[in-house]
C-alpha cells in the first residue's frame, strides 16, 4: 500500500516538474540544489496561481514536500 502511494506521488511529481511554469523555475532549481524552503515557495506559486492558473493538486504536493523536509 505504501509503495503504491509512493509511486503515485512520484508520478505526480514528475508531471508537475515536467510542466513547471516559468515563475516556478527558480524555486525548482533551488529545490534541486537541496534547499527545502523552495518546496514551500513552489506550493505558494501553484496555490496562488502565480504560474498563470491555480493548481491545488500541485500546491498540495509541494506543501507536503515542504512539511516532510
Amino acid at each position: 500500500r505504501q509503495r503504491e502511494s509512493e509511486r503515485r506521488n512520484l508520478q505526480s511529481r514528475r508531471k508537475i516538474i515536467g510542466n513547471t511554469p516559468s515563475n516556478a523555475t527558480p524555486f525548482l532549481r533551488v529545490w534541486k540544489a537541496g534547499y527545502s524552503i523552495a518546496a514551500h515557495q513552489l506550493g505558494k506559486v501553484y496555490r496562488d496561481g502565480l504560474s498563470g492558473t491555480e493548481d491545488h493538486a500541485a500546491a498540495e504536493l509541494w506543501f507536503k514536500h515542504s512539511a516532510e523536509a
